[in-house]
């Protein structure tokens, strides 16, 4: 093939390219108000403020922290136990024979096994109650928030954390706030399944 037959075949198709764009340019206008959006009304929370403020979150850590407390001080009964039982058993080291202070060390480790497994069962309840409670909230809150662009008209709402700039006028955390504390003034952490 000669390099003029490629240069015919070059333009031609380049022809035919910048044919279609201007086609697709005409058409263009046509498809975006064929599809009818409607123009963009935002709001802002900052929906980490709104949790970390409410009521109802308040009122979760403060029940989790007396749970917590309650948890430690059963676990440092525990702990104080096992330090009278391991001390107990330095003392009959000398009077046992190696074979029933073996059998007697394996019983202890195996407390010492159940107690660090009760405690991480209690972290993990603890954890669990949290996650099922802030989900309360959670639900609360979006319910809050879909009422309120139904309300005002807006399509959009962002997260503060997610929004570089934006006029105060645009951020509604305060009434979702307000809203939420009257809507679910408090959460009943959930009793562990255990």
């Amino acid at each position: 093939m000669t390099s003029q037959k490629i240069r015919i075949g070059i333009t031609a198709n380049l022809g035919i390219a910048v044919f279609l764009s201007g086609v697709v340019a005409l058409l263009w206008p046509s498809v975006v108000t064929a599809q009818n959006f409607s123009p963009t009304v935002v709001a802002i929370v900052d929906y980490q403020r709104i949790l970390e403020e409410s009521t109802a979150t308040r009122a979760i850590k403060e029940q989790l922290l007396q749970r917590r407390q309650l948890y430690q001080s059963e676990i440092t009964q525990q702990e104080q136990g096992l330090r009278q039982a391991d001390q107990d058993l330095s003392r009959q080291r000398a009077i046992l024979a190696p074979d029933a202070f073996a059998q007697k060390r394996r019983e202890f480790e195996a407390k010492v096994a159940e107690v660090q497994l009760g405690a991480q069962t209690r972290k993990k309840e603890l954890d669990e109650a949290w996650d099922y409670s802030v989900r309360e909230v959670q639900t609360a809150l979006r319910a809050i928030i879909a009422e309120l662009a139904q309300e005002r008209g807006f399509n959009l709402v962002l997260d503060r954390s997610q929004v570089m700039y934006a006029d105060s006028a645009y951020n509604i955390s305060d009434e979702v706030l307000a809203r939420l504390n009257e809507r679910l003034p408090t959460v009943s952490v959930p009793d562990s399944t255990n």
